[in-house]
């Protein structure tokens, strides 16, 4: 008890002696107590603004309600999102398997007649597999073929512009229409 007199009667001591000093600085002291009441005053406001809107025209039980319908609502959408992906994977897996590459070879087949009416166009997968379709047009007649190419190789014999169609699809800085 006596250090807390001491320590009192020193600063009774202090003030006696600077009373200005201590005057100023009770005087901030005081601004500052001000200015901090007013900052939490004016935030506890706000947050009193903001709970009267949450609140309005609302009960304990309509909150729970509503908090129970925007879950719902999240597990909802979680639902459709994982159903879409799975639908987005099973475009993109149905797309590699999809023709994607292309190789095109247009000819003369039958000289003398010009124009360069016959074409073989090869239509192969990721794996090269596929098909090649050859047009021959002919003066009074044309043909369509169309045969199979699995990993690049048919087994129906090709004629030499079926293989330039596969070897144009299948170069890689050929792939598509040449």
């Amino acid at each position: 008890m006596d250090s807390i007199d001491n320590a009192l009667g020193g600063l009774v001591a202090w003030v006696k002696l600077h009373p200005g000093t201590a005057l100023a600085i009770t005087l901030a002291l005081h601004v500052l107590a001000i200015i901090i009441t007013t900052i939490w005053t004016n935030r506890i406001a706000g947050l009193a603004a903001r709970h009267k809107r949450l609140f309005r025209g609302t009960t304990g039980n309509d909150l729970e309600a509503q908090v129970m319908r925007t879950i719902e609502s999240a597990q909802e959408s979680e639902a459709r999102i994982e159903s879409l992906s799975k639908a987005v994977q099973r475009i993109d897996s149905s797309f590699i398997q999809g023709f994607r590459k292309t190789g095109f070879h247009r000819y003369d087949a039958v000289p003398g007649q010009g124009g360069m009416q016959s074409f073989s166009i090869a239509l192969l997968d990721d794996a090269n597999s596929g098909l090649v379709i050859t047009v021959i047009t002919g003066r009074a007649e044309s043909r369509t073929y169309c045969k199979p190419v699995v990993n690049g190789i048919s087994n129906m014999m090709l004629s030499d512009e079926e293989k330039l169609a596969i070897a144009s699809a299948t170069l890689p800085a050929q792939q598509g229409l040449a």
